[in-house]
């Protein structure tokens, strides 16, 4: 497993979906990550994970760009002092749709 870095700002040409806590190489399988660390694990994390799967560009450290990897996967992990979940995300194009029509609050 490789590690790309955490932090990975990533970017749509109409659409800025925000930034990756990780981009994790698995195999032959990339990942973006999104740590949460709220009360409860919403369904928004996976419409913003999918965003960011969804990015064309990723912005490096000095402010250049790079096209941004093809993402297989999403994972969305709700960490809390007692418990913690992992949700596996498909970041589907009708799920990019609903975040680019605001359906995320």
């Amino acid at each position: 497993m490789t590690i790309h870095r955490d932090d990975v700002p990533l970017a749509q040409r109409a659409v800025r979906p925000g930034t990756a806590d990780a981009v994790l190489e698995l195999g032959d399988l990339m990942l973006v990550v999104d740590w949460k660390t709220g009360r409860h694990l919403h369904s928004d994390g996976a419409l913003q994970t999918t965003a960011l799967a969804h990015a064309e560009w990723r912005v490096l450290e000095h402010g250049t760009c790079e096209p941004a990897p093809h993402v297989d996967l999403c994972l969305v992990i709700h960490l809390s002092d007692e418990v913690y979940a992992v949700r596996l995300v498909e970041p589907t194009e009708s799920r990019f749709a609903r975040f680019k029509a605001g359906s995320i609050a």
